[in-house]
């Protein structure tokens, strides 16, 4: 009878253990959807909590945004543009140079040493009508082909003074195969063509014409380059000028036409030679090759130019090469400029000596940052006819541009 009660606790015992297992089970099936449910609904807050500060980050960024744009609608209102004026650009570059001069057989002799800079400051911007206008003053002096100032030239500690560099509008219409360009005023040099035929500072005045058809180009144009009123009713002189050319990535080179008229009333100041037919009617050919050599760049180059209206000593011409390599170039020519050849006054203005004068130049450029570069040239010449005493020069050049 005992046994019989302990098999039946037995029974009993096991029957109340799998039931409270089953129980526990369940719990724990229980406590662990509970805690998938909290993990879903905590990923759902922190969502909910990025897009809050995205939302949130979004509108602060359009109010500073706003805010500034404010500001600068204030600040610009300082300065009134008329309502067809479109893309304002103010740009220019001061240099610092020093120069030292040898005339090594002048008469007098000596050398000068001195320090010298250029300022020039210009606008330009486009209107709604499609014209491009520029507008810029520099230093230099009535001479028109430098920008060069000499410090204490006009007396001790002069300030210097600014001219109208160049004063232009220009327009542009499209063609079948490309673009024509119309120029009005006192203008940037339209021509291709080299410092040495052209200083770089040369604005002529009058009317350009251009062509560009991708890879043939043309330019003509007539200008004046003095006015004659010395007391007689005589026409100024005048510079009429046709180009031709083409360009591709291997070379640029073009044939031009230079017709100076009326030179007889001009050739007082020494810019013209005197010529019984008061004319100076250039032909001229120019050419810049384009070569890679590794990492170098190396671009031959050379200009030569024969006056027609000249008995003798009537051409000019220079050969060069230029090489960059990173943010350092050099380059050397040597020029020949015979006397009845280009006109004194459209030349390099420090090609030392000027017509009648032939030589080398030597120069190097190194970039220092992106608008700071320090540069340095070297001109030596002598004369090709002896007509005075001056007859070796040299000049050495240090400049230092920041451009803005």
């Amino acid at each position: 009878m005992l046994v019989k009660k302990i098999v039946a606790a037995s029974l009993m015992t096991a029957a109340f253990s799998a039931i409270a297992a089953d129980d526990v089970a369940a719990q724990l099936e229980e406590l662990k959807n509970a805690y998938v449910k909290q993990q879903q609904e905590m990923q759902a807050m922190r969502q909910q909590i990025k897009d809050v500060e995205s939302v949130h980050n979004e509108a602060i960024h359009k109010y500073i945004k706003d805010e500034i744009k404010s500001e600068v609608s204030k600040q610009s209102s300082l300065l009134s543009l008329s309502s067809h004026v479109e893309g304002l650009k103010i740009k220019g570059d001061l240099r610092l140079r020093y120069q030292s001069e040898d005339n090594k057989k002048s008469k007098g002799g000596g050398s000068r040493d001195r320090f010298r800079e250029r300022v020039r400051v210009g606008a330009e911007w486009k209107t709604s009508e499609g014209w491009d206008i520029g507008i810029g003053v520099a230093t230099g002096d009535a001479g028109g082909a430098s920008t060069n100032d000499t410090y204490g030239d006009k007396g001790t500690w002069d300030s210097g003074d600014l001219r109208l560099d160049y004063a232009y509008a220009k327009h542009s219409w499209d063609l079948q195969d490309g673009t024509q360009t119309v120029i009005l005023g006192k203008m940037k040099n339209p021509f291709f063509t080299s410092k040495a035929f052209f200083d770089g500072d040369y604005r002529p005045t009058g009317i350009a014409y251009q062509v560009d058809m991708g890879t043939v180009f043309a330019t003509a144009g007539a200008f004046t380059v003095q006015q004659n009123n010395s007391g007689r009713n005589e026409n100024d002189t005048m510079l009429y000028a046709a180009q031709v050319g083409m360009k591709t990535d291997l070379f640029k080179a073009a044939v031009a036409y230079y017709h100076y008229n009326n030179t007889d009333y001009a050739s007082g100041n020494g810019d013209f030679i005197e010529l019984e037919n008061h004319e100076v009617q250039l032909i001229d050919v120019v050419a810049d090759v384009y070569l890679n050599v590794g990492d170098v760049k190396v671009v031959p180059y050379g200009q030569y130019s024969f006056n027609n209206k000249a008995d003798d000593e009537e051409t000019a011409y220079m050969i060069g090469t230029r090489a960059v390599f990173g943010n350092f170039s050099v380059s050397y020519d040597w020029r020949h400029m015979e006397e009845n050849a280009v006109p004194s006054m459209v030349m390099d203005s420090d090609y030392i000596g000027g017509a009648n004068y032939e030589g080398s130049v030597i120069a190097a450029k190194y970039k220092m940052t992106k608008n700071l570069t320090l540069q340095g040239k070297y001109y030596m010449t002598e004369q090709i006819k002896g007509t005075s005493d001056d007859e070796k020069r040299d000049l050495a050049q240090l400049d230092l541009v920041y451009k803005f």
